[in-house]
């Protein structure tokens, strides 16, 4: 390799036909984190990048700020992703350079990660974290859910994942002690292959509400990509996105006197976008029955990630807030 440093290169686009793409400024951390993605973890749709980039901006930032009070009260940009595609498509490559990014930060020190639970050793866990928050990243999504039908011990596991996604005070009494946790946090990244996710579902999940608490990405067929050889300097690229995910971390602590949290702000153009999103999205639910639950309540994962977007682009970060205008909304 006669190039010194390949971290300017442009990465080949991998992008599928349902895949819409973001449009970022260029610098900003999410598009410089694709940007790496792709060039360590080649032949792999563009959404698979995108969806590991926007995971770690959530649970690096989920407890520091909230979403606009015009739409909703104390609601965190949490997204609880789950990638739905086939073997080899590269959603284990793309979660490793993630999990790399997230070491090399230092947050695994205060963001615990849990692959398997019980319900109380889960309640047990986001009550002893340091940060009052925890990122349940299962091995096999679909394994999860098949054994919250199955195993004894997983009882009413279900509803309660539906009401930690919202982040609502939970307790839980064995004969031995009672737990109470309130104020806290739980983000979800999970994977799964098609066949596996669709038999571990049913439609009371659809209808219960507990699917809607998923931002899913399905991908249910691969195109395979030659390979390619991959740049020399993966650390300095790792070491760089994470000291710039702590960056975005520590503009959000600076807060004016008497805040807790930092608020995102929606202009009034962005508004009124978002508006008409929430009404057609609920037409459509109107529509369609079967998915109402699911339809009617994206507008919050748009919300979510519109807040996201705007905190990872600077100089959209001030101190006790970010601002999500209608270009954003879009």
């Amino acid at each position: 390799n006669d190039k010194e440093d390949d971290s300017d290169e442009e990465p080949v686009d991998d992008v599928s036909e349902e895949t819409v793409r973001l449009e970022l400024p260029k610098g900003s951390w999410l598009d410089e984190y694709i940007r790496a993605s792709q060039l360590f973890c080649p032949g792999v749709d563009y959404i698979y990048h995108v969806v590991c980039g926007v995971s770690l901006l959530s649970v690096a930032t989920s407890r520091l700020i909230v979403c606009s009070n015009r739409v909703a009260r104390n609601l965190p940009p949490v997204l609880w992703f789950l990638t739905v595609g086939p073997s080899a498509s590269g959603k284990s490559r793309t979660y490793d350079f993630m999990m790399d990014v997230f070491e090399a930060s230092g947050l695994i020190e205060q963001i615990p990660v849990v692959d398997s639970f019980s319900p109380e050793g889960l309640v047990a866990e986001v009550a002893d974290s340091p940060s009052r928050q925890v990122w349940l990243i299962p091995d096999e999504a679909h394994s999860l859910f098949q054994s919250m039908s199955r195993r004894d011990y997983m009882a009413g596991a279900r509803a309660m994942l539906s009401k930690m996604a919202d982040g609502r005070v939970i307790a839980r009494k064995t004969m031995k002690n009672k737990t109470l946790i309130y104020d806290y946090t739980l983000n979800f990244y999970g994977t799964t292959q098609p066949e596996g996710f669709l038999k571990s579902l049913s439609a009371e999940d659809v209808n219960t509400g507990f699917l809607r608490r998923f931002f899913i990405i399905y991908r249910p067929e691969y195109t395979p990509q030659p390979w390619q050889e991959l740049p020399p300097n993966g650390d300095e690229t790792i070491q760089r996105l994470a000291n710039g995910l702590m960056e975005i971390r520590k503009s959000l602590m600076q807060l004016e006197p008497g805040m807790d949290r930092a608020e995102a702000d929606l202009t009034t153009p962005a508004f009124r976008r978002f508006v008409a999103m929430d009404k057609k999205q609920k037409e459509k639910a109107l529509e369609n029955p079967v998915l109402a639950s699911i339809l009617s309540g994206s507008t919050n994962h748009a919300l979510k990630l519109a807040t996201l977007l705007a905190v990872q682009a600077p100089p959209g970060l001030y101190m006790g807030g970010v601002t999500v205008d209608g270009e954003i909304i879009d």
